[in-house]
């Protein structure tokens, strides 16, 4: 299976023309499946809430229905989005495009997602943090008496 799948990668590598360096190429290739995956993810964080208040209350989907809508709405506008970026990197980089990089590209997409949303949430955390500890130094400063 290993030695079918090397086979085939490298009959796919050599019907690529040599204008660019096979490593960016497949950078290249890749590029437009982060952008797939990040915008998916994207698309789950921000749209996926509101969307679903939106189908509960109208009461045309259940439970189990919400998450496909959801699902297949996100991953529709993401397919648009990303289609068109990959069309903009065709015309100026050569690509190579493989399941197995598109795969690796969405996930490396999501993750970076993931680790923007985390940081995002601990910025956060830490600007609360910093708002109540000026809020508490007015409270003290306020009650303390002058000194005559």
């Amino acid at each position: 299976m290993v030695r079918r799948l090397q086979t085939k990668l490298i009959e796919a590598v050599s019907t690529l023309p040599n204008k660019s360096p096979l490593f960016q190429t497949i950078l290249i290739g890749m590029l437009a499946s982060i952008i797939f995956g990040a915008i998916d993810a994207l698309n789950f964080l921000l749209i996926e809430g509101p969307m679903e208040k939106f189908w509960e209350y109208t009461k045309l989907l259940d439970e189990k229905t919400i998450p496909l809508v959801n699902g297949g709405t996100a991953a529709a506008i993401s397919i648009f989005i990303a289609t068109y970026f990959e069309e903009l990197l065709k015309k100026k980089y050569d690509m190579f495009n493989h399941p197995i990089i598109d795969a690796a590209g969405i996930i490396i997409g999501t993750i970076i997602i993931i680790f923007a949303y985390k940081l995002f949430l601990k910025l956060q955390e830490i600007a609360k943090k910093r708002k109540a500890a000026r809020i508490l130094q007015k409270q003290k400063s306020a009650t303390q008496l002058p000194k005559h």
